[in-house]
């Protein structure tokens, strides 16, 4: 209903014309070939550790994408940018939004929820030093695999480890030994220490 709905919307702007549709990232990675499209939307879920491989392949296909999510924190953002976005939105967006963007990516230039790119400046400009007093280095942070970092957000969203594993349709036992494998590779001994470097590198939700 979400994809006909956006469909519907696009197509009486009259601004694009929309050529394929598909419920599966692996999907539309395969529908590229075919359609040829010049913008791409992928609704990139937080738990889909492959999300931003299908933007990285998308873009390696000479296509332009937009990200549609309900994640707004820094690392979620900065992930998908990295892997070759070119424009960032929120799902409480406008549908008026959504066409600026598709415009804005489509001459090339970098589109993100006025909202996002505020509250990314800000903490940016807030944010101490990652290497003064850090409980591990910022660059361990790339080491981690998607599913760690999952995991570490939300450990640090206050989830216990049969909350995270329910969510991930993964075993408590599996969740705590994940658990002590971030402690491990961040040098960090408590729950408390792990969420602290969450928040410090960006994982939970910005706030206002």
């Amino acid at each position: 209903m979400v994809r006909e709905g956006l469909r519907a919307v696009l197509e009486r702007s009259g601004a694009v014309e929309v050529v394929g549709e598909t419920g599966s990232l692996q999907e539309a990675i395969s529908m590229l070939a075919q359609l040829a499209p010049s913008i791409a939307i992928f609704d990139v879920h937080s738990g889909d550790p492959h999300g931003n491989e299908a933007v990285q392949k998308a873009v390696a296909a000479g296509v332009k994408v937009i990200v549609l999510s309900l994640r707004s924190d820094r690392y979620s953002v900065s992930a998908a940018l990295q892997a070759g976005a070119m424009g960032y939105l929120l799902k409480v967006g406008g549908t008026e939004e959504l066409t600026l963007a598709i415009r804005t990516a489509h001459s090339g230039a970098l589109y993100l929820t006025p909202k996002i790119a505020a509250l990314m400046v800000d903490q940016y400009l807030r944010r101490p030093n990652s290497n003064i007093n850090s409980d591990a280095p910022a660059r361990v942070m790339k080491s981690l695999s998607s599913r760690e970092t999952g995991v570490l957000r939300l450990i640090a969203e206050g989830m216990t480890s049969k909350e995270i594993g329910q969510k991930l349709e993964l075993s408590a036992k599996t969740i705590e030994a994940y658990r002590a494998q971030l402690m491990e590779k961040l040098n960090i001994r408590t729950v408390a220490g792990l969420t602290k470097y969450a928040i410090r590198e960006g994982l939970t939700p910005l706030e206002a």
